[in-house]
């Protein structure tokens, strides 16, 4: 997934700025550069939003360029994670298409009927 990316970019910022603290050695500048190059192509790329943790999902929500997991968890609905009002009912499988997500009835394994086109509801 391109985002750990940015991630991987922000983890070796936080890195930098506490490894003398710990005794750790230091990234190099050439390390460092090249992460925050990549960082930045992925920014001018899929826009401002995707430096945020959740950025990689902006574009599900309208005029919120940072969600949090708690919105993502919202937009999900109940019927993709556990909860104390789904627990021991079947879940359908879900995957993402276009700018939506998408489920399969209860029960159903995509990898056994050859996922959601053989299915006929991809």
């Amino acid at each position: 997934m391109l985002h750990q990316t940015i991630q991987e970019a922000k983890d070796a910022e936080d890195y930098l700025r506490h490894c003398e603290a710990l005794g750790y050695e230091s990234l190099s500048d050439e390390e460092m550069a090249r992460l925050r190059a990549d960082r930045q192509q992925l920014i001018e790329r899929f826009g401002k939003p995707f430096k945020n943790q959740y950025g990689w999902a902006s574009e599900l929500f309208d005029q919120n360029e940072n969600p949090n997991f708690r919105e993502l968890e919202e937009l999900a609905g109940h019927g993709t994670h556990a909860s104390s009002l789904r627990m021991g009912e079947p879940q359908g499988a879900c995957w993402s298409e276009g700018s939506g997500i998408k489920c399969a009835p209860p029960g159903t394994i995509l990898s056994d009927a050859g996922g959601p086109d053989q299915l006929g509801i991809g």
